[in-house]
């Protein structure tokens, strides 16, 4: 009998395990569309429809390329937050401080390694300010929208 219930106990902890982590996938993939359509939207109005050679796709349109890179920046954000940076010891009087400025510079520093991935000219055309200044406002933008309407709505 004490071997079924422990037996009982153990899956359950697997079912709470699996939907913690398919939550934060769930939540993370939307976080990373909004980006990635945010950051799409602003090189469309700042930018205009241009063409760029990627590195292992061909010519894609610039909206296209930033859509990845948003989405692949959001992505490795989530995952520094919530695998990387528990490990690190902080204090818990700055525990927010610290996460509301690393949250950024993460953002700012992946967005411009995926997009030296895609062309390494689109990094260097862009330059830091321009990426710096375009991945903190899809940044905000994009834990706005999820944290305000999308996930409300889910």
């Amino acid at each position: 009998m004490r071997n079924r219930q422990k037996t009982i106990m153990r899956q359950s902890n697997v079912k709470s395990n699996m939907t913690s982590a398919s939550k934060f996938w769930k939540n993370a993939g939307t976080r990373a569309a909004v980006q990635g359509a945010l950051l799409a939207i602003l090189s469309n109005y700042v930018e205009g429809d241009i063409s760029v050679n990627a590195t292992l796709v061909g010519k894609i349109s610039l909206p296209m390329a930033n859509l990845v890179a948003g989405a692949g920046a959001a992505l490795i954000n989530d995952v520094t937050h919530s695998y990387i940076l528990p490990h690190i010891p902080q204090t818990k009087k700055y525990s927010t401080q610290e996460s509301a400025v690393l949250s950024p510079l993460i953002s700012i520093a992946s967005l411009g390694g995926v997009l030296w991935l895609i062309n390494p000219r689109l990094a260097i055309l862009y330059g830091i300010p321009r990426i710096a200044i375009s991945g903190t406002v899809a940044d905000i933008g994009s834990h706005y929208i999820q944290d305000n309407f999308i996930t409300p709505m889910i």
